[in-house]
This record gives C-alpha cells, structure tokens and sequence, in this order.
C-alpha cells in the first residue's frame, strides 16, 4: 500500500494548488482517512478524496453488485462523504456471495438503515469505527446492546422507581397496561391524574396539570386514548411518546389521530391496520411491534369502548323520535371533525281543518284559486310579519317566531303551503290547510358542540312546548281565527267594514287638512288599500343648515359671501335621520309614541277633575278612554323640506320634515280597524298639542353626533312661539269627547 505516496500528497499540497484524480492511487484501503481529521481540507480536496472512494467501489464491487446499486449506495453514503461505501459494499457483497438468492433491494435497505442508526447513535457505541464490524448483523447487535438496551435499563428503571405511583393508578382504575414488550410500553388512561403522569414531558393538553381537556374530550366527546412508550428513544425525541386517539363512529372504533410527543398530529382515519401502517411509516416502529400493538389497542378498544358523548347520546335520541310529537319532529347529524358537532333541525307540519263556510262552498263548487290562496298564505308567513304578530296575540310561538321568520331565505324550499281535500275516496270532503317548515335551526347555535349543549337541549323543549301537542289545540285555533283575512278571495267578501272606512274618507266624512290627509293606491278598486297620513315640520336654525350641508363659506362671482354646500341633499338627510335615530326609538316612532303618550295623561288627568267637579268628590271615574296605540303598520319618513335653490349651495332656510303614514289593507278586521281610527283621530284632533311635544323631544333626544368633524350645533329648530305657548300651558283644553271610544 503506497501510503507514504497518499500522505504527502494530502499534507504537503500547496492551498492554491488543484489536485486532479489519479487513479492509480484508488486501489487502497481507504479506510486508513477515517481517522485523520479532514476538517482543514478544501472542498476542491474533498471530492477528489470522495471520486477515489468511488472510484474504488466501482472497481472492486461493480462486477458483483452492479452499477445500479452501487450507485445506490454512493447516493445514501454521499452524505456522509461516502465513509461507509466500503463498508457498505463489502459488507452487502459478502451476503450476496453467501446467498445468492438473497433479495438484493432488502439487503440495501437493512444496510442503509443500520448505517443511518449507527451515525446516530455513534458517540454512544463502543465501536466507533463502522469498519470494526464484521457484518451487519454484528452492528445492529451492537447498536441494540450498546444504546437500545441500555435506554431501555433506564427507562425500565425509571417506571420501577415510580412504581408505587403507577401501581396506585393500576390498582385505583385509573389506568391499564395493554401492551408490553422488550420495547415499548402500551397503556390505557382512564382519568385526567392517569393522564397527566403517563403522559409527563409532552406537549399534550390532556396530559398538562389541572386540564380540563381529559374530561372534555372523554366524557364530553366520547373520545378514548392510548399512549405508547418507546424505551428505545431519548427523552426529547418526537416518537419516544406517542397518544392514539379513537373515537366510535357508526359503532364501529376509528382511530383517527396519532400525536407525537410534541403534540403534532398524524391523520390515521381508519382501523387497525392503518394504525399499524401509520406507526410504521410515521414513527419508526418495525412491522412486528407496529402490528401487536395496534392489534392489542384495537381489542382492548372493543372490549371498553368510548362510552357515548353527550352529543352523541343526544344525537340518538333525536334520531329515535324521543323528542318528537304534535306538529314538530327533529333530525340531527354528528359531524366528527377535529370538534365534533351536532347539526340539529326541526321540521313542522302544521295542519288546520278549514271550517270556514263560504271556503268550503267556493272549494266544493271548484270556485276556489288554491295557488292564489297559497300563494297569499305563504307570502304572509315568509315576507310579512302581520300574520305572525296576529298568531303570537292567541297561541305561544315566541321563541320559534324569529326562526320561521328568517326562513324567508330558502323561499319555498323551506316553506310549503297547501289546501287540499283528505277525505277519502268517496268520502265527504274534509278540506285542510297545510303549511310545512323545513330546516328550521337556531341560528346563533347552529353548531352544537359539548360545551354549548345545552342549547340543543332547550332548542328541542322550547319547539316541542310551542310546536308539540300540548299546544296543538291553541294553534289550530289561532290560525283559524286569523288566516282567512289573508285569503284574498275570502278577505274581500268580507271586507265591507274596510270599504265602509274607506267611503267616508273618500265623501269628506273626516274633517282633514294639510296636516292629516288620506291617499287610496286605486281610486277605481274598492277594495284597493288605504293610506292615512300625518307630517310635522319645524323650520331648521342656520347655524344647523350649514352644519347638515357642511357649509363653507365664499364669495361668489358677485362679490357677495354665500355658503357652498359641500354635502349634497341626500348626504345631509343621512346625516339628519342618524341625528335622530336615538329619538326615534326602535319602532321609529319614538318622537310621536311619547308625545302622544303625555298628550293623553295629560287629558285624562283632566277629565278625571272635571268629572269631579261636575258630580262630587265622591263620583267613581271609570275610565273608558282608550290609549291611542300606535299600530304597528306605521311608518316614519324623516327629510329635509328645502325650495329649488342655487346650485351647490346651502338652502337659506329648510323645515325638518317628519311623516308618519299608516297603511290599511282591505282584510282588517273592524277591531283593528277601530284601533288604527282612534290612533288617527286623536293626532287630528290634537294636532298642535303632540306637535309641540315632538318640537321638544327633537331638542332633547337627538344625538349630539360627536363623530362629525365639525360639533352639532344646540339649537337645532328656530324658536316657534305658538309650541312654546302650548308647551308651557299648565293644562289641556277639554278632549273628553274626542278620547271616548268610537
């Protein structure tokens, strides 16, 4: 061996000096660099060191293993600088001579393997040198004795001596070993204390001190786990602790994750033997031990099953038909995510006999536009909230009330309605009403999880009590007193009283003005609706002109100091209505609702002392006097009144424009109508009264809109000497006769 030759030309190189291959130095025993220290040569120095290696190789194996796998050895051993090659080519050509018939690929890769385990394990073995190993089975021997088997003491030691802990979560329930063999260690927690000790120095949340996790996921979720031990590895290593989660779906075990010490997660989403394949692939482990111990967590999993979740459990009962009854039934669906929840619907059926006279006659004389009537209904229960107010006033729906009414979204995917004849054939007709709820949900819990519950649990009471038999009765009563109104052919037949209102307007029966007035939609329709109307206005300061139009003042071509308009019409009556949003309360009648409000106690309050003045102290005032409600069809227009001016200029002057209409279908009862008559007569009748409360109230509720880049002014309306009069008049003149019911 010329290894004088070989040492001088490595040493005694010149820095700036690049070596070319001569392969008449490769045939030797290149085992003689591994223990120099190579770390001052040059990369240029290196590969030429690593081409002689291969070089080498090539020529002493490349017969017998051939190139494609020699190749494939120079590829796994260049990161390493090709320290093993020789090694791994004597080594894999000393077992092909020695079977023939050896599978060459699984020679390879047990080579690969144990080179890799040993460069890892390197400064812990006795032998550091991988050429004083005779073979591979004499280094893996090694590699097992001199690390895996005394990691394994340790760790073996470490459990003795804590025993007497284990010991106590053994024989207490709290845990149970599966599985055990000369490596790894299998076991069962079944409380959080078990938990946290065997599962010490990991990142899982089930296994930190004082979770609330363990409990969460095992008796809120009905999840299990599993955690292995790998006594081979080092504390720190990411397999050295694994946790197997399983849950039951569909009563069959899926084991769906497994987390490694760090709290990373592995998909696993199968049976057993992708929990196999899954520790094979993703944690080391051999076929044998991957094998036996998802074969043991597998039947120790069916022997003691994840008891069911609360969701779960619930998600059965609904299912069964345990909450179902009267008009409503309920469909639920367990989606198992990495959160399992509930999706949970109701479904209604509502049926009503129809026991209307003239409906049946029209029905049995096939006189009757059933898609009409439908039609009508369903507009009403999807698009109106008349029906559902007139429903809530006889039979208890509040808390289903908002969710049918969002229904509207789905249009007549989620709502049916129907009139059909059940009778059977040759039977008399029995005409009902149907209308049908789809998909009805809880929109702020839709998705029911283990800690919220209890809100699926009052979703299912709270329909079955409005939806469910007990109820059945008010229900049908309540639909029957109401929805023939909506009926148009019924309605208009019985619409006289509607028609009889609308004539007197119509003849001057009502003394009106510009400040309480009428509109019909359809002169020529008698049954076309009516719309009854009522406006304020009070006339706007300057100072709050040029604030609503952000006025900046200039001069204009005439020399003459105008205010240009620097917020248009539209902008300043947005600016105006948020100004008195606060007033106008949620209804947006507010201003109106609290002066007519103190316009009333105002005149009740009199009528009660001049009654006792004109019978004696003693008389018994019965108060027959009716509060004028404001129904619930009102609404309220609020604008800026301004004349044609100059372009782009702020108006000289401009009224604050309030108008309140009140729309009138023809199906209104003569109860509902006397209501909206008694409401619109007293604003007539009491007109400058309720005026000069709301001239008030303007001042007093408006928002002081301190987000504006300019500050409000305070006075917001001119001085009106009239209102002020009336505002400061200790008492109302005598109303007695207009507040008497009509």
């Amino acid at each position: 061996m010329n290894t004088k030759k070989w040492r001088s030309f490595l040493y005694e190189l010149e820095e700036t000096q690049k070596p070319k291959f001569d392969p008449n130095l490769s045939l030797i025993s290149e085992n003689i660099f591994d223990s120099l220290d190579l770390t001052h040569l040059s990369e240029s120095e290196i590969v030429l060191l690593m081409e002689g290696r291969k070089e080498n190789v090539l020529k002493k194996y490349g017969n017998i293993l051939g190139t494609d796998v020699v190749e494939e050895l120079i590829n796994f051993d260049e990161q390493y600088k090709l320290k093993h090659l020789g090694w791994m080519a004597k080594t894999l050509a000393n077992e092909i001579r020695a079977d023939e018939d050896a599978e060459i690929n699984e020679k390879v890769e047990i080579i690969t393997s144990a080179v890799s385990d040993f460069v890892r394990y390197k400064d812990l073995m006795k032998k550091k040198d991988v050429n004083m190993y005779s073979d591979v089975n004499e280094l893996l021997d090694a590699i097992k004795e001199d690390v895996i088997n005394r990691r394994i003491r340790k760790a073996r030691k470490a459990r003795e001596d804590g025993r007497h802990v284990s010991d106590q979560l053994y024989d207490s329930g709290q845990a149970s070993v599966i599985y055990e063999d000369d490596q790894y260690f299998v076991i069962r927690p079944f409380t959080r204390d078990s938990s946290c000790y065997f599962g010490a120095k990991t990142s899982w949340c089930i296994a930190q001190e004082h979770n609330q996790m363990f409990a969460q996921y095992t008796e809120g979720e009905g999840k299990i786990f599993y955690f292995i031990k790998d006594d081979s590895k080092r504390p720190d290593d990411y397999n050295v602790k694994m946790s197997v989660e399983i849950t039951m779906m569909n009563e069959d075990l899926s084991f769906d994750i497994i987390w490694d010490r760090h709290n990373n997660p592995i998909d696993v989403n199968g049976g057993a033997s992708e929990l196999a394949m899954a520790l094979m692939d993703e944690f080391e482990m051999s076929h044998e031990s991957a094998d036996g111990i998802a074969a043991a967590i597998a039947e120790h999993a069916e022997m003691n099953p994840p008891e069911n979740s609360g969701l779960a459990d619930l998600e059965e009962r609904i299912n069964n038909g345990e909450f179902n009854g009267g008009f409503v039934s309920f469909n639920a669906y367990l989606e198992s995510y990495d959160t399992p929840y509930l999706s949970l619907n109701a479904y209604i059926d509502f049926v009503m006999p129809i026991e209307n006279q003239r409906m049946i006659e029209l029905l049995d004389n096939d006189e009757f536009d059933h898609s009409e009537a439908e039609e009508a209904i369903w507009e009403e229960l999807t698009e109106n909230e008349e029906l559902w107010e007139l429903i809530e006033g006889d039979a208890t729906i509040s808390f289903s009330r908002d969710m049918l009414v969002d229904l509207n979204g789905c249009g007549a995917e989620c709502v049916e309605v129907s009139i059909n004849d059940n009778a059977l054939d040759n039977e008399p007709a029995e005409y009902i009403l149907n209308i049908k709820f789809t998909n009805v949900e809880d929109q702020d819990n839709s998705y029911i999880t283990a800690d919220n519950i209890h809100e699926a649990e009052n979703f299912l009471e709270e329909m079955q009590e409005e939806w469910g038999e007990r109820n059945e009765l008010d229900l049908q009563e309540a639909f029957a007193e109401h929805i023939y109104r909506f009926i148009p052919q019924i309605a208009q037949e019985g619409a006289q009283e509607f028609r009889n209102l609308k004539q007197k307007f119509m003849t001057g029966t009502y003394e009106l003005n510009d400040n309480v007035w009428y509109t019909v939609d359809d002169d020529t329709d008698e049954n076309s609706d009516l719309n009854l109307m009522t406006q304020f206005k009070f006339s706007f300061t300057k100072e709050m002109l040029n604030w609503l139009f952000d006025g900046e003042e200039m001069r204009n071509a005439s020399g003459n100091n105008v205010m240009k308009a620097r917020r248009n019409r539209r902008d300043a009556n947005t600016v105006l209505r948020a100004m008195l949003s606060p007033g106008m309360g949620t209804e947006k009648t507010g201003l109106l609702d609290r002066a007519i409000y103190n316009v009333y106690q105002n005149a009740v309050a009199f009528a009660q002392k001049q009654l006792k003045l004109d019978f004696g102290p003693d008389f018994n005032f019965e108060d027959d006097l009716v509060f004028p409600e404001t129904p619930s069809s009102t609404n309220v227009h609020v604008s800026i009144e301004a004349d044609d001016g100059e372009d782009g200029l702020v108006p000289y002057s401009a009224n604050l424009r309030t108008t309140f209409s009140i729309y009138i279908p023809f199906h209104k009862s003569e109860a509902e109508l006397s209501a909206i008559m008694n409401f619109f007569l007293f604003i007539r009748d009491n007109y400058d009264e309720i005026s000069s409360y709301i001239y008030k109230y303007i001042g007093q509720y408006a928002s002081k809109m301190t987000n504006m880049s300019q500050p409000r002014p305070d006075q917001i309306l001119r001085e009106d000497m009239y209102l002020d009069i009336l505002d400061a008049q200790t008492f109302l003149k005598s109303i007695k006769k207009q507040l008497r019911k009509r």
